[in-house]
């Protein structure tokens, strides 16, 4: 400041938005204002070529005496949006937008997904319907409940005559390798929509499907090969 012809003026920092500066026995509002963009200084030794001597991102502010409290806070809201220089009005603004929303519709998608796999993992049973398909559930558990009926009639009928027991265990037999043939093709059929699935939820039902069906079968063939 004495360099350039100002000895009378000093600063007293108190806080970064307490500081006064006084010249000539007056004293003046300042403010230390941060800026939304970092301007570069050049200066020039020969008047022709500029050397960069720093980057300035915050400026110190006199407000006139005459300025009341409620201009002051006006100015330093556009100071802070806008800086020093008109191209960059409201650059903090645009340059700087709030993208909350984007993030809160992610992070809402991300909660609906992880409470649906918190229900079906606690679920005691799920009920899936599938359309514009030739065979469904339902056959799964009608065949079960068949293959259930003609084995408890068909072992409480075999003790009563030993010659029935012949028939009935061949014609038992044959049920149960029909029952085992429709298994099979179910078990390929739910493997096909498995491998076609992309919802995780889905391809774990039919997944389980299938191994129920496996077991099933599995049983028929122990079944069949005790007899």
């Amino acid at each position: 400041i004495e360099k350039f012809g100002y000895p009378n003026c000093k600063f007293s920092f108190f806080n970064d938005k307490n500081i006064e500066m006084e010249y000539n026995d007056q004293k003046y509002r300042t403010t230390l204002l941060k800026l939304p963009t970092f301007i570069e200084s050049h200066k020039s030794l020969d008047g022709t070529q500029l050397y960069k001597i720093n980057n300035i991102n915050k400026m110190l502010v006199i407000w006139p005496q005459e300025y009341d409290q409620q201009e002051i806070d006006q100015h330093i809201k556009n100071f802070q949006n806008s800086g020093i220089t008109p191209p960059l009005k409201n650059v903090k603004l645009r340059r700087w937008r709030k993208t909350t929303t984007k993030s809160n519709r992610e992070q809402n998608i991300k909660e609906i997904v992880t409470e649906m796999l918190r229900k079906d993992s606690i679920a005691t049973s799920v009920d899936i319907k599938q359309f514009n398909m030739d065979k469904n559930d339902d056959e799964l558990s009608s065949i079960a409940a068949e293959l259930e009926k003609d084995l408890l009639d068909t072992s409480e009928e075999v003790e009563a005559v030993p010659q029935e027991k012949i028939v009935e265990n061949a014609v038992e037999n044959e049920q149960i390798k029909k029952k085992m043939e429709e298994l099979l093709a179910k078990i390929e059929d739910k493997r096909q929509f498995f491998n076609n699935s992309k919802n995780p939820i889905v391809r774990r039902r039919f997944e389980e499907t299938i191994k129920n069906l496996e077991a099933e079968y599995d049983e028929l063939k122990q079944k069949l090969a005790n007899q």
